[in-house]
């Protein structure tokens, strides 16, 4: 399932980055101002000018997955930071 957040901003004005929750500690950029999504995390996300899309909700890493899309994401742009946190619940 496609998670789609909605951020209106002018490419290359924004990062998108995520601690994961397969690794707390570490920050992941994924889209670093360029409107382009780091060729490792393609997989899972994707991205255009005014939308985030998280491609699957993941609670590990796998196999052609770099990391889980649960965690806590991200969106700076002008200096100004927008946060959330994904959860990702499995029956």
């Amino acid at each position: 399932m496609n998670t789609l957040v909605y951020f209106p901003a002018s490419p290359n004005n924004v990062k998108w980055t995520t601690f994961a929750t397969t690794d707390e500690l570490t920050e992941v950029v994924i889209v670093n101002y360029d409107d382009t999504v780091d060729p490792n995390y393609t997989a899972d996300f994707a991205y255009n000018s005014s939308v985030f899309a998280i491609k699957n909700a993941t609670t590990t890493a796998e196999p052609g997955h770099e990391l889980s899309t649960a965690g806590l994401y991200t969106a700076e742009c002008a200096g100004k930071e927008v946060s959330f946190k994904l959860l990702v619940v499995r029956e």
